[in-house]
């Protein structure tokens, strides 16, 4: 869609058209080109088009307003982001306190993911000009579901909250929430406020940080045997999704710890145990985005007798007992 503005101390309508480009290769529809109607305020114009990518990567979209007798000719851009769709569709939702001031039909508060503009509150999403408030928003009140899928990138993203008007304002954002396929890729209760003067941002990541094995264990029974006591037992954990690099964190159990540095979607650690008893081991592995954290455990059982001393796990076979943070 496009919007055209007069800003001018007696405001028209702008007439006329708008043409649309694109740096990659997609199609509009019905046409490239759509006429401007009168929009819901007395210096507004709109009209819009339909975009249907045919590859993936950054589509730029351009569209240039030609003018007409009253408006000089103007133009703007925004940055598509194609790929293919894996899953279902990325939501984004949170709670929103005392947005509803705008200026000059801009509202004070715009998200946006990977620089992108998500939504502009409370001018963009309820179509208003000019400046005033928009008596709706002046308590907490819930956004959303938006559908950012086509912003989001494999590995890590970025959402921020910003106010773009230099003027005093102040609102309040929390229960910042990114989900998709059911998984939620962010979730921050605590509420941030926001001005002219102070933004926020927060790092994701698509899909999200999973464990998916860990190892040893037989997958028949659980059960891996130890010849004795002070031999070596390498653990090693098995993971998808988050954003690198990764760093795993194995706790023994017995006194002892290992840091390792993930490769290829997995860490090892290796330890030796001196003493019987049972030991729920631990492993957590840490991304780079803000919710980039699962734990995984191991139990191991070890004996005085070497033909009895087993390793198995606390969960049935192939369960991981896992969780983000």
């Amino acid at each position: 869609m496009a919007r055209v503005f007069d800003t001018s101390s007696t405001p028209t309508n702008p007439t006329g058209s708008v043409a649309f480009t694109t740096n990659s290769t997609g199609e509009f529809g019905p046409s490239a080109t759509c006429t401007l109607v009168s929009g819901n305020g007395p210096n507004m114009a709109t009209c819009s088009v339909s975009y249907t990518p045919k590859v993936t990567g950054k589509h730029l979209i351009s569209g240039a307003y030609g003018g007409d007798s009253s408006h000089e000719t103007s133009s703007g851009s925004f940055t598509l982001n194609v790929r293919i769709q894996r899953g279902g569709p990325v939501l984004l939702t949170f709670n929103g306190f005392e947005l509803d001031d705008f200026d000059n039909g801009v509202g004070q508060l715009q998200v946006l993911v990977n620089g992108q503009l998500v939504v502009d509150i409370p001018a963009g999403l309820n179509h208003l000009t000019g400046s005033g408030d928009f008596d709706a928003y002046d308590t907490n009140v819930f956004f959303g579901p938006f559908d950012i899928t086509s912003f989001v990138v494999p590995g890590r993203n970025s959402i921020r909250f910003t106010d773009p008007n230099p003027f005093d304002h102040f609102g309040i954002v929390s229960n910042v929430t990114i989900v998709q396929d059911g998984s939620a890729l962010l979730h921050v209760s605590r509420g941030r406020g926001v001005d002219h003067s102070f933004s926020f941002s927060y790092t994701f990541s698509s899909p999200a940080l999973t464990l998916t094995s860990f190892a040893p264990f037989d997958s028949a029974n659980n059960v891996v045997s130890v010849a004795s006591l002070n031999q070596p037992l390498t653990f090693t954990v098995a993971y998808n999704g988050g954003a690198g690099p990764f760093i795993c964190f194995f706790s023994f159990r017995d006194g002892d710890f290992a840091v390792v540095v993930g490769s290829n979607g997995t860490c090892a650690a290796t330890h030796a145990y001196d003493s019987s008893g049972k030991f729920n081991v631990t492993v957590t592995v840490r991304g780079m985005s803000m919710q980039d954290l699962v734990r995984g455990q191991f139990r191991v059982v070890v004996t005085s007798d070497p033909s009895s001393t087993v390793v198995s796990s606390s969960a049935q076979t192939g369960d991981i007992v896992s969780q983000t943070s």
